[in-house]
């Protein structure tokens, strides 16, 4: 019953997204309305949207395609067929995830509950995030050599 009831809130709560993600948001203060109403970890995108309005959300886009295109950059650039497989499934992984977040959270997808990396706090996810980008700059690092 109150997996049913979390899954709920959390479909109302997307649907309330994309109305606050542009028109009527500001960039640095405080919105009036306060569309989101369930603070979690998985909705960190719709926040940043709430508060910091489209300014904000394209930079942390901009953000992530940059980490997405170097981390490919750097799988191509490898010495070894291990490298560049890790690395560009270390990419692959952080990208999948920071993309089906921002489809749930602008509704092209279901709710999956799955975390933007390095945004999303949380123990295991960071930890995990993290981990993977230091191998991937370990990787980089070995190909200037």
């Amino acid at each position: 019953m109150a997996h049913s009831i979390e899954r709920f809130r959390h479909y109302r709560q997307g649907r309330r997204i994309p109305y606050k993600t542009g028109s009527n948001s500001t960039w640095f203060r405080r919105t009036f309305w306060s569309w989101v109403w369930a603070i979690t970890a998985k909705t960190i995108f719709a926040i940043i949207g709430e508060e910091f309005g489209f300014l904000g959300t394209a930079l942390v886009i901009i953000a992530f395609s940059y980490l997405i295109y170097r981390g490919f950059e750097i799988a191509k650039n490898a010495k070894t067929q291990r490298g560049r497989l890790l690395a560009s499934g270390i990419t692959s992984w952080i990208g999948l995830q920071f993309f089906v977040n921002i489809g749930a959270m602008t509704q092209l997808l279901p709710l999956t509950g799955v975390p933007i990396p390095l945004i999303s706090y949380g123990g295991s996810s960071m930890v995990f995030s993290l981990m993977g980008l230091g191998i991937l700059a370990n990787i980089g690092k070995d190909n200037s050599k």
